[in-house]
């Protein structure tokens, strides 16, 4: 019983929230029966573990019918009743939280009762608190969509033969204007990471009723949320040979509107301005790490890296890798420290000493890179793969030609082995081993003329791990 779906749901809650829900239970208007607060009572005092030695059916059983024959129905009675319970207590807390939806439900359902004197000071009271965000955001425009709406509705239930009195008051434009940038908002938004997807799966998605979208979007509603043209503009980032000056003007409007764009929205599109600059540097233009590092920094100001009260892993790897290959040295150490409390608890070690690894080995503390490396329980696909290619590199830059030749061989049928690595990886991790091979069988060789024409074809491949890494040895050995 301890790894049913109603334990590993309580698991899931915090000690306020199963206190909370004790009182909730108590409550005859979501439950009346007594059987189920005595059930939950019993299971409450394992929490936050739900141990089998403690809550097996025999034991739970016994407590709730003492003297009585064991019979499982019951309890999957008791089961089915709480773990429905909890769902709704779920939903009704989700529900609470947001005040706006509570306050708008209210109004509804007392439109329902016809309580308009009530309703008239009401609805002034949901339109300035809204009007307290002014953000030009998509939950914005559909609650501001919603109460426009519901004015009209207001006007003509309390006006009942007289409406046209109150015509004047029927703004039915603005029901227009927040129902079109609602729409536009959500759905090129989708449209942004539609394409995103087919870039990173190269996989191919019916975008047809997108396109359309953008190719009569209203240029007023451009014009008039900076949200809405940046959002158009991103689109126009993922064409061939898109302007640079697109990227700069989105720089431009965040500048001017950052307080008024919303959280999520302005994470989304630094991850565009940061997708943009990776395809300019996969491109041959340099110039975009310096910018994509400029955007690192300025979304740590603001905490936009925040995912469930953490940075993502992926997240603090690639500025590591990103600072370290930009020579900021004194910034990436200081980073890899302040910030080593934010990664999620399970990853945290593994990360940092990944990332401390990468660089030690910048600063040709190898001795230390390779410790460190020995430190990481390989959990996360990834880095299993860049630990095991930093490893390599250590050998190269060591002399250590045997150790480097017995875990190229390793890599080699590691790499073939996983099943689980998307292509587009695969290629990269490939090819970093196909070259890092050649440049062996070269640099023992000597012969520049070869290693010339090895520099060319490394070159004309971009889908190369640590491409950086590789030209420089070849640039030494030429001379």
């Amino acid at each position: 019983m301890h790894n049913n779906s109603l334990i590993k749901l309580l698991r899931t809650f915090t000690p306020k929230e199963i206190t909370d829900f004790k009182f909730f239970l108590a409550s005859p208007y979501f439950n009346k029966k007594n059987s189920v607060i005595k059930f939950y009572e019993i299971l409450r005092k394992s929490y936050p573990d739900f141990s089998s030695e403690y809550i097996s059916k025999k034991n739970i059983h016994e407590s709730m019918f003492p003297g009585k024959r064991f019979n499982d129905t019951n309890l999957r009675v008791l089961v089915h009743n709480l773990y429905d319970l909890a769902k709704k207590f779920i939903a009704y807390r989700s529900f609470e939280s947001v005040k706006f939806e509570f306050d708008f439900r209210e109004f509804t359902g007392m439109m329902g009762k016809q309580q308009f004197s009530y309703l008239e000071k009401f609805l002034l009271r949901l339109n300035n608190e809204i009007e307290k965000e002014n953000l030009m955001a998509e939950e914005y425009n559909f609650n501001k969509y919603r109460l426009e709406f519901e004015n009209i509705l207001f006007l003509f239930e309390s006006h009942t033969g007289v409406f046209e009195r109150f015509l004047d008051r029927a703004d039915f434009d603005k029901v227009f204007y927040y129902l079109s940038s609602f729409y536009y908002l959500k759905s090129m938004r989708l449209y942004i990471n539609i394409l995103n997807l087919q870039l990173i799966y190269n996989k191919k998605f019916n975008t047809g009723h997108f396109e359309k979208m953008v190719s009569v979007i209203d240029k007023d509603l451009i014009n008039e949320n900076p949200v809405i043209e940046i959002y158009y503009i991103i689109i126009k980032l993922f064409e061939s040979g898109s302007d640079e000056k697109n990227y700069y003007r989105i720089k431009d409007l965040i500048t001017k509107v950052r307080n008024r764009i919303h959280l999520s929205d302005l994470g989304e599109i630094y991850i565009n301005l940061t997708n943009f600059c990776n395809r300019k540097i996969n491109s041959g233009i340099m110039k975009f790490k310096k910018e994509k590092f400029e955007l690192y920094k300025e979304e740590n100001a603001i905490k936009l890296y925040l995912v469930n009260g953490f940075m993502p892993p992926v997240y603090y790897k690639n500025l590591v890798i990103l600072a370290l290959s930009l020579d900021e040295y004194d910034w990436v150490k200081d980073f890899i420290s302040s910030y080593k409390s934010e990664l999620p608890e399970d990853s945290r070690l593994n990360i940092y000493n990944y990332c401390m690894a990468l660089y030690e080995f910048d600063m040709k503390e190898f001795d230390i890179a390779l410790d460190l490396l020995s430190k990481i329980k390989y959990d996360e696909l990834y880095l299993k793969y860049d630990s095991k290619i930093l490893q390599l590199m250590i050998y190269y830059e060591t002399g250590s030609e045997e150790s480097l030749l017995s875990s190229l061989e390793a890599y080699r049928h590691f790499l073939n082995n996983n099943k689980l690595l998307p292509e587009n990886k695969k290629e990269m991790y490939s090819n970093f081993h196909k070259f890092l091979s050649r440049l062996i069988t070269l640099k023992n060789k000597k012969d520049k003329s070869e290693l010339g024409r090895l520099k060319e074809s490394i070159h004309e491949d971009m889908k190369i791990f640590n491409k950086e890494w590789i030209i420089r040895k070849l640039d030494a050995l030429i001379g």
